[in-house]
């Protein structure tokens, strides 16, 4: 399967974000790819230093090879990308891959403003790469809940089925262009406000697909919509844990209840027995990684559910007491169980295209240092004082040990016992 890749050369944005690593570690550990061009803004001592937070430094050496990557500074909210006449003109002739996955994924922000970073910034790289003359394959990193709205058409006490497809909104009436100058008119659209979308960037996705739909199809180029569910750490690549904790639901979530004074969360919800019957899907970055590779070998077109499904779904009670929202999905992927029929043994035993058995207190275990790191930040921005963040943290650590028996031994609030792991000895391949 990565013969497929041999010599081909492929553009990148969102390389510094959670799926972004571990994509160009993937790519420049296993496959044969001619060369990968980054856009980052602030070139590549600012990839470098993002890089190096979580990932070891020799590593980041062998991610940063000039033989193989060429990192471009560039910004996808300016015009052309923030790019150079000249370098224009070079991607134009080389590129034959586009994977757009950068994005914002703050879910408090008003459509108004996160049109900018989800719907404008990727119109503005399809627009740029699809005059690109080698450029055939578009991959855009959507979200599986960009379909969340189905929920509230549902009667609230069973999973939802989302397909991978693109469901229309209007009862089928492409209004997509209209939504799109609303949106830019007045920070809204009709159909954004008769629809219930759990967070304006649910929508924003969901219109950026059909819009991408559009833009890519009139070029004649090939699209491929990568929907991950909730990303989590690792269980392989770049090493077993591997995470970005601002840029992890499930981690800063949890820094966010470690932080609250109250023992008790309220979450809405439609389902009788939400302690049951709500259940949370939680995806390993570099299962989502393998997905979205795989894909672009397989010829895939459309949208593709890169998700834990049963295996990784979490009741309730298993997360501690937490949720992070109040509903229930089932995210088909008979896409991909499809493309691992057509695989070898060989590259079967290479790829992270399945979830294992996720356990919460795995999770919790080995993002120790990303669920401090976040906390430190909450902490920073709230004016919290540090030492009263860490007695918080280890009494919500106790609550759930008494309530849920999770041996929560391990954890302690003295500053050295969270700083000092050493994640490089997990690093193998290098």
């Amino acid at each position: 399967m990565w013969d497929w890749y041999r010599d081909k050369n492929i553009f990148l944005t969102g390389g510094s974000g959670f799926v972004g690593t571990a994509l160009v570690y993937r790519l420049v550990t296993e496959v044969p790819v001619g060369h990968i061009y980054i856009l980052c803004r602030g070139g590549e001592s600012k990839l470098r230093k993002k890089w190096s937070e979580w990932i070891p430094d020799n590593v980041v050496n062998f991610m940063s090879q000039p033989s193989l990557v060429t990192v471009v500074d560039g910004d996808i909210l300016k015009a052309d990308l923030g790019l150079t006449s000249n370098m224009q003109h070079v991607l134009a002739s080389v590129v034959d891959i586009t994977i757009h996955a950068a994005s914002s994924i703050n879910l408090h922000s008003p459509l108004s403003k996160v049109a900018d970073t989800v719907i404008e910034a990727s119109l503005r790289t399809a627009t740029m790469t699809c005059r690109w003359s080698r450029m055939s394959c578009f991959v855009y990193v959507s979200t599986a809940y960009s379909n969340s709205h189905l929920y509230a058409l549902s009667d609230g006490q069973a999973d939802v089925e989302v397909e991978e497809t693109v469901y229309p909104l209007d009862n089928g009436q492409d209004a997509t262009e209209h939504e799109l100058e609303e949106v830019r008119q007045r920070g809204s659209s009709t159909t954004y406000e008769n629809h219930e979308f759990p967070w304006p960037y649910a929508y924003a996705k969901h219109l950026t697909e059909r819009l991408l739909q559009r833009v890519i199809g009139a070029a004649d180029r090939r699209l491929l919509v990568i929907r991950p569910s909730i990303i989590g750490p690792a269980q392989s690549f770049p090493y077993p844990g591997f995470c970005l904790p601002l840029s992890s639901p499930v981690i800063s979530v949890t820094a966010g209840v470690c932080l609250a004074t109250s023992q008790n969360v309220r979450i809405g919800t439609q389902f009788s027995e939400p302690l049951r019957q709500t259940s949370t899907d939680l995806v390993p970055v570099d299962v989502v990684v393998d997905r979205l590779l795989v894909h672009i070998a397989a010829g895939s077109e459309g949208a593709v559910h890169a998700v834990a499904g049963r295996v990784g779904k979490m009741p309730f009670l298993r997360w501690w007491n937490m949720v992070i929202i109040g509903m229930s999905f089932n995210f088909q992927d008979a896409r991909t169980e499809a493309a691992w029929d057509a695989l070898d043994q060989q590259d079967r035993e290479q790829l992270q295209l399945f979830s294992r058995t996720i356990d919460p207190d795995y999770v919790f275990e080995i993002g120790h240092r990303q669920l401090w790191y976040c906390i430190d930040k909450f902490t920073s921005k709230r004016r919290l004082h540090r030492h009263s963040a860490h007695m918080l943290y280890g009494s919500w650590s106790r609550c759930a040990l008494q309530e849920f028996s999770v041996d929560m031994n391990s954890v302690c609030v003295d500053d050295n016992d969270h700083h000092d792991t050493d994640y490089s000895q997990r690093i193998t391949k290098i």
